[in-house]
């Protein structure tokens, strides 16, 4: 259909043959009466400013359609004689609203249906072939080569580290920032405890906490503490302040006591023992303070590197 066609009906082309078209649009007389009732008379008023602008054959109508649109005097819909409403103006939307927004030409697909015949090119087998693992929706773990023993299990371990215990984390800029905040006093003994209670923590400790150097550059504080491991950056930085720096050791049920030791309270049950370290950290943890912690001193930066010992022989009366 071309757009002469689309923009008015076959009636209006019917009028345009006859002769007495021209004059009737002028001058609002010599309208049939078998035609007069099929056209509203709210169309005159249209009709008017139309022939006053593009004064001429009916034939100019059709070539300004393109300039009546883009005057915004709107799309001039000539429908079917039979109907009531023969000639209507549809006003053309003015900028983005709720009525003329719609999706992107492709944004929007359909979902391809399965198992609905074969013309729908995912009908049957619903595109995963014969039968096997892929065609009833299994995958193999990563690692899996069909049943034999994985190159994985085929290597021994060498060198495996025995200390496995996942430590807190917290660094000195961050343990800086708390105590300018006033959440942690420096002036009292900062403990893994003390630690936890004041939400410098992420998550309730298992193993114990690791003291990290970064953000030592703004280290000014001096401090007591008492964690589980230190980086040397980070006790440089705390010995150079003048402070204490000691290395405690917990098992995960003294930990648990020195935490919440109000549990055992309501049980009525005394406080269990601290534990002893293991075989390879005996050395390490070589002393006990005055509540029975394993710990182990630092007076220089050195002191907090982990030598492994070597078994078989004979350090402070312990054989490995």
């Amino acid at each position: 259909m071309t757009s002469r066609s689309c923009f008015l009906s076959r009636s209006f082309r019917i009028l345009h043959r006859s002769a007495w078209l021209q004059p009737a649009l002028a001058s609002n007389t010599s309208i049939p009466s078998n035609l007069h009732n099929r056209i509203p008379s709210r169309w005159f008023s249209y009709q008017s400013a139309l022939v006053e602008r593009y004064m001429g054959s009916p034939s100019n109508i059709y070539k300004s359609a393109g300039r009546i649109r883009s005057e915004s005097i709107g799309y001039v819909s000539l429908l079917s004689t039979t109907s009531s409403r023969s000639y209507h103006v549809v006003p053309e939307p003015k900028g983005l609203s709720l009525s003329n927004m719609k999706p992107n030409v492709g944004s929007n697909k359909n979902k391809i249906r399965l198992g609905r015949g074969r013309s729908t090119r995912r009908g049957r087998k619903c595109g995963r072939g014969q039968k096997g693992l892929y065609g009833r929706g299994g995958r193999m773990r990563l690692g899996f080569e069909g049943g034999s023993t994985p190159l994985y299990l085929q290597v021994p371990k060498r060198n495996y580290p025995k200390d496995l215990r996942p430590l807190s984390p917290l660094s000195l800029f961050k343990l800086q920032h708390f105590i300018d905040q006033g959440r942690i006093d420096p002036n009292q003994p900062i403990t893994i405890k003390s630690l936890w209670k004041s939400g410098i923590l992420k998550r309730t400790p298992r193993f114990g906490v690791r003291l990290t150097g970064a953000g030592a550059e703004y280290w000014k504080a001096k401090v007591d503490i008492k964690v589980t491991k230190s980086d040397g950056r980070a006790a440089d930085a705390i010995l150079k302040r003048d402070g204490k720096l000691t290395l405690v050791y917990y098992n995960r049920l003294g930990l648990r006591a020195h935490l919440k030791p109000e549990k055992w309270a309501e049980r009525g049950m005394p406080l269990p023992r601290f534990a002893q370290p293991v075989p390879v950290l005996r050395e390490y943890y070589h002393a006990r303070n005055e509540l029975g912690e394993w710990i182990r001193p630092i007076h220089v930066p050195e002191d907090v590197i982990f030598l492994k010992p070597q078994f078989g022989k004979l350090a402070d009366n312990i054989l490995y």
